[in-house]
Formats: C-alpha cells, structure tokens, sequence
C-alpha cells in the first residue's frame, strides 16, 4: 500500500481564456512559498505591488493568529478594503456588512 500524499498544491487552466492559475491548499505554503517567489521575481506595476505589500501584511497577521480575536480581524478585514481599490471594483460583502457600526 502506499502512502498517503497531501496535496499541497496544484495547477488549473481556466477553459474560456486559459488562464493558468497555482492554488496552494495549506496556509503556511502563502508565507513559505508564494510570497519568498514574488520577492524574488518583484511584480512590475505599481498597483500589483501595492496590492502584494498589502497581501504581505495580512498574512503576517493571520500567521501570527490576529484572526483569531476581534481587532486584528477588524485589521485585516480594512487592509481587504484597500485590495485593487479602483475602477471596477465590487465586493459581494464589505467591512460594514460583517461589522456595522
């Protein structure tokens, strides 16, 4: 019998356009693999760059657990806010939608 293997990753193609897309399936691999990658490769526009300094820091947050209590998920939800901030924008639910005021 075999071991069982994890799946930790994997690769899809979207059929319509064929978009290639890496999906990991443990969290630890964000902090571990994706992000030391864009390190290395830098991303070149100024809004992917801004959007990846902010994807940083969330999960910085969420590896140290401040999801886990109401400020650091009330942090993280307003740094969601500012994510491809712009033109086109929509979100199905925002911050004032799980912490109205």
């Amino acid at each position: 019998m075999f071991p069982k293997k994890t799946l930790q990753f994997f690769i899809k193609t979207r059929k319509f356009d064929n978009l290639h897309s890496y999906d990991v399936t443990k969290p630890e691999d964000i902090i571990k693999k994706i992000i030391p990658y864009f390190k290395r490769f830098p991303i070149i526009s100024e809004s992917k760059k801004t959007n990846f300094a902010i994807f940083c820091e969330i999960a910085s947050l969420m590896k140290r657990g401040e999801h886990r209590n109401l400020t650091g998920l009330k942090q993280i939800l307003s740094l969601r806010e500012k994510l491809n901030e712009g033109k086109g924008r929509t979100r199905r639910y925002g911050i004032k939608d799980v912490f109205p005021d």
